[in-house]
């Protein structure tokens, strides 16, 4: 049926973020009878509703939190009839735990790379404020994985120990010298520009030329892409890219490049091997936030709704709803590991080790997220931001054997 392809188009898009796809949906649910309060209990109390343009609207604590398809739903209510309501208490901040030096470090590695070390431990012979790791237990991924934080922002140093193992000598007098570095060298957008050429290779490619572009974007974001190409060139040895080109959504090249829709943050041209960034939602902090903020609601709109759905969109959500998350990492870092990952099964991997993959991706997309059941190729581009998340447990063991052989 032609509706449910098209229903189940718009659920699959919820993975990536699509800001348009409640929009989507709303055709589909007006067919329905379902309206975006059907995502919220209904609420008896008649303080709590009221009426603009003949169209009722929920309040909560004095906002606009539903009702009229969502068109006031975050604004404060200003009418004539005050809202009245009894102010929620505000939980207490639970108070900060001191630790020793040792466990802030431990603390600030886990939160940083996701390895937690304090199974690995070589008490015995550590001095107070140091940690002594057993290296060897940790594997090659680990090792790099702390070796490149231990380098990038250098609030401690790695120091062999024999047989012992490997400490990790916290560099206190240089945090906030390095800390007031990394924050005034902020690079513009044309420095970022500069900075990403070294991911890149010579090669044919008359689309990207083997040029960055990120004009359009914010030098925050420009930013944050190049840190994440770093956490991924920095660990693995993979092919370079052809280059990067931020273009419009809604240009010719833009429509064809974001195939799934101006609200798309980033896509892969899989003959070229570049990637094309989406300069409308990263234009600033503000786009982006509002473009995850509607990935949420529509998000929410149709695990709310699941019930109502029928046949593949039905299927398509539950899958969603089995995995617990639309994406494996939905920031914009997240989006990048992502494109590489898209990189990384068309140019990196060889076609036996690929099919071999895709072979079992019935047993491991439930896992990844929703997204991941799309197609193969998605199936390894997720499988790739759960490799570089350290969400080894999630992925093929085949597949993250072939990118820990080329560890760095």
């Amino acid at each position: 049926m032609r509706e449910d392809s098209d229903v189940a188009n718009k659920l699959k898009r919820i993975a990536i973020g699509l800001m348009a796809l409640s929009m989507r949906l709303d055709a589909y649910a007006m067919h329905k009878g379902l309206t975006m309060d059907a995502a919220h209990p209904k609420d008896p109390d008649p303080k709590n509703w009221r009426t603009i343009n003949g169209s009722k609207v929920h309040l909560t604590e004095g906002k606009i939190d539903g009702g009229a398809g969502e068109k006031f739903t975050g604004k404060e209510w200003t009418g004539k009839t005050k809202h009245e309501f009894t102010p929620k208490e505000k939980p207490k901040p639970a108070p900060k735990k001191k630790g020793t030096e040792a466990e802030k470090l431990m603390s600030y590695i886990n939160e940083q790379v996701g390895v937690d070390l304090s199974e690995h431990r070589n008490t015995k012979r550590e001095k107070r404020g140091e940690v002594i790791v057993k290296w060897d237990d940790l594997t090659r991924n680990q090792q790099s994985s702390i070796k490149a934080l231990a380098n990038k922002h250098g609030r401690f140093e790695l120091v062999e120990c024999g047989g012992w193992g490997m400490q990790l000598k916290p560099k206190k007098e240089e945090v906030a010298t390095r800390e007031k570095t990394v924050a005034t060298v902020t690079k513009t957008t044309e420095q970022a520009e500069q900075d990403a050429q070294k991911f890149v290779k010579a090669g044919f490619s008359p689309t990207f030329k083997g040029q960055v572009s990120y004009k359009g974007l914010s030098s925050e974001n420009a930013n944050e892409v190049n840190q994440a190409l770093s956490d991924i060139f920095d660990m693995v040895n993979i092919p370079g890219i052809s280059g990067i080109k931020a273009i419009s959504p809604t240009s010719a090249q833009g429509k064809k490049a974001f195939k799934d829709g101006a609200d798309a943050i980033a896509s892969y041209n899989p003959v070229e091997h570049g990637i094309f960034l989406n300069k409308e939602l990263l234009k600033d902090a503000s786009a982006f936030q509002k473009h995850q903020e509607k990935a949420r609601d529509a998000w929410n709109l149709v695990m709310h709704n699941i019930d109502k759905l029928q046949g593949a969109q039905k299927e398509l959500a539950l899958k969603y709803k089995s995995a617990g998350r639309s994406l494996v990492d939905d920031s914009l870092k997240g989006a990048i590991y992502h494109e590489i990952g898209h990189h990384v099964g068309w140019s990196f991997l060889d076609a036996k080790t690929n099919n071999a993959i895709g072979a079992r991706m019935s047993e491991f997309a439930p896992k990844l997220s929703g997204y991941a059941n799309a197609s193969k190729s998605e199936y390894l581009a997720e499988s790739f931001v759960a490799y570089m998340k350290g969400e080894h447990d999630k992925i093929d063991p085949l597949f993250k054997q072939t990118l820990d052989n080329v560890l760095k």
